[in-house]
Parts: structure tokens; sequence; C-alpha cells
């Protein structure tokens, strides 16, 4: 059966096969307007995923490190750090 479709695409390619211009056209024309539109529709939705972004974020590098408070850890882990 596979042996059957395979026989039969290669006889079909290896017809001459004459393609209008005017369809060729006609192909080149659709496929450009498609993409235009569908590149207007992408664009459009990428100005509003935009604008949604975090505007600011409320994030503070200095209040976290206040925070961290290296100065006051308790020593009674029993780590010892050596650089």
């Amino acid at each position: 059966m596979f042996k059957e479709f395979t026989e039969t695409a290669v006889a079909k390619a290896k017809e001459d096969i004459s393609v209008p211009q005017g369809i060729i056209v006609l192909i080149a024309v659709a496929s450009f307007v498609t993409g235009l539109i569908i590149g207007i529709i992408c664009a459009s939705g990428a100005k509003k995923s935009k604008s949604r972004k975090i505007k600011k974020s409320s994030f503070k590098a200095e209040d976290y490190a206040r925070d961290l408070d290296f100065e006051n850890e308790d020593d009674d882990e029993g780590f010892e750090y050596s650089f």
C-alpha cells in the first residue's frame, strides 16, 4: 500500500506541470495581504501587553539589605566559613 502511494507520487512529480502566471500572482498577493493583516493584529496586541506591565516595583534594595541584619546573627549554629 505504501509502495503504491510512493509510486503515484513519483509519477506525478515527474510530469510537467504548468501553472498560469495569473494564479501565481494571485497567490503571492493573497499571501502578502494575509501576512500584512496578521502582522497588524499581532502588533496591536503587543502594544496592549506593554501597557499592562508592572509600572514600578515596590522592591527597595536598601530596605532589604537593612533587614538582613548580618551583625546580629547567632554564631551558636556551629557553621565555620573559610575564605
